[in-house]
Order: structure tokens, then C-alpha cells, then sequence
């Protein structure tokens, strides 16, 4: 057996024991140093990738050489802006907004995991139901009229008054703040790197929904669901991963 290290290395199981930090968390840079050799023919003079989970975001720069930022650790990702903490299933509502608009008025949230972001990209159609799975906020069916419960209690409310129209007005005010966080986030890394305006965008997880409008306008854009398979693409870092050791090898 070996182990893939975020300094682009595989190692045997006693380097991996002796250097754990260098192993825990090194799936973010194979799927990024695959797709910096995947598609390196595509690539401006530099690219970005962008992979969204269900719980953060990756930024990564890259150039045609492979991964260009030097952090390793989630805490410096974190400093630089490359490791966002906001994803397309678990982050909660109440880290992303103050207020949410109801009949008229921003009525103050209760600052409770009483909803995630899930929820709203539920009510706006954009994620699909599925009424066997209760990994939610509150334990209920991942559906809508459960959701739009979820979303009314973040205001004091339930169902009974909520009505779907209203739901999906403080869903669209939920979902735009994730765009503002990420919009943020690009611009501090963009500018730290330097990347010149014709790089190239590399699209990876499954919400690309919150990536913002203005970044894919006009840009050449690979998204890897289209290039990879359904599965293979779902399960992004894992193939990556098995393909650097499969071109390690020679195979």
C-alpha cells in the first residue's frame, strides 16, 4: 500500500505513520495536480480550480508546471483564501446570514443549526429530493415541505405561515450570500496570485450553482462532470488519486 502526500508524492505506510500531517489532508492537491496534467493542453497560462462538497470549497491556482500555491495545512489554505469553509450541503444558514426577508421585512435569524444551506438549494430546485434521506439540520426527509419547515424556523416560524413563495425568497437570499462569500474569496486569491484575466476555470463537486455568475462569463471553463464520468466525477479526488499512482507506475 501507499499513501498520496500533499507534496505531490506517494509514500510507503512507515513515512506515512512518521509524517501524518503531510497525509491526512492531501486530497485537494491530487485533484488539483491531476487536473493541472489532465488538462494541460487546455490550460491558459494559468487556470483555477473550484471544488465545491458538501462542506467547503477548494480554490486551487494552478499552472501548466501543476499546483502553485506552497500551503499544506487546512489552517494556512485558510489564511490564504485556497480552503473556504462553505459547501453545497452542511453549512449551516445561520453562518452565512444576519437576516432573512419575510412579508416585506429582514427579520433577524435565530442563530440555531435549524437549517443549511441544503435546504435552500432544495427549495430552489437546484438539489434533488430524496425523501429516505435524513441527513438534515433537524434529522427529517431531505424534501421540500420539510425544508421549507427547516428554513421558516430560522425566523420563529413554521410551515403553517410560510408559505412556498416565501421559502423560496429567503432560499434565493441564502444562496446568493454563498455566491458573496465565494466572490470574496476568489478576488483575495486572484490578487495574491496574480492570475492574469484569460486563465482558465477548472469545475469540480457537485455545486457549481454557487459559483458566481461573473467568473464563468466568457471564460474558457472545464467542468469535470462533463470530461469524466457521473461517478468518477462524484468521486472526484478518489480517481485522481488512482490515476497519479497509475501514471506513477507506468501504467
Amino acid at each position: 500500500p501507499c499513501f498520496y502526500g500533499v507534496d505531490g508524492t506517494f509514500h510507503d505506510p512507515d513515512f506515512a505513520c512518521q509524517h501524518p500531517d503531510l497525509i491526512a489532508a492531501g486530497n485537494w492537491h491530487a485533484l488539483a495536480l491531476f487536473a493541472s496534467r489532465e488538462f494541460q493542453d487546455q490550460l491558459a497560462a494559468c487556470g483555477l480550480l473550484i471544488d465545491i462538497g458538501s462542506t467547503t470549497t477548494d480554490l486551487i491556482p494552478l499552472s501548466r508546471a501543476g499546483v502553485m500555491t506552497k500551503s499544506r495545512t487546512d489552517f494556512d489554505r485558510l489564511a490564504e483564501g485556497s480552503l473556504v469553509y462553505l459547501g453545497a450541503g452542511r453549512t449551516p444558514v445561520c453562518a452565512l446570514v444576519d437576516r432573512l426577508p419575510y412579508s416585506g421585512r429582514h427579520v433577524p435569524i435565530m442563530r440555531e443549526v435549524f437549517a443549511t444551506i441544503d435546504d435552500a438549494r432544495l427549495l430552489l430546485k437546484i438539489a434533488s429530493p430524496d425523501g429516505q434521506d435524513c441527513a438534515s439540520a433537524d434529522g427529517k426527509p431531505r424534501d421540500r415541505f420539510h425544508a421549507r419547515n427547516r428554513l421558516a424556523r430560522m425566523i420563529g416560524l413554521d410551515h403553517r405561515t410560510v408559505d412556498e413563495s416565501a421559502a423560496g425568497e429567503m432560499a434565493a437570499a441564502i444562496h446568493q450570500s454563498c455566491r458573496v462569500v465565494l466572490q470574496q474569496s476568489l478576488e483575495k486569491l486572484l490578487h495574491r496570485y496574480s492570475l492574469p484575466d484569460d486563465f482558465t476555470l477548472i469545475v469540480s463537486g457537485h455545486g457549481k450553482d454557487l459559483i458566481p455568475g461573473t467568473l464563468l462569463s466568457g471564460r474558457q471553463t472545464i467542468f469535470l462532470d462533463q470530461n469524466l464520468s457521473g461517478a468518477l466525477s462524484r468521486t472526484g479526488t478518489a480517481n485522481a488519486v488512482a490515476k497519479l499512482l497509475e501514471n506513477e507506475k507506468g501504467g
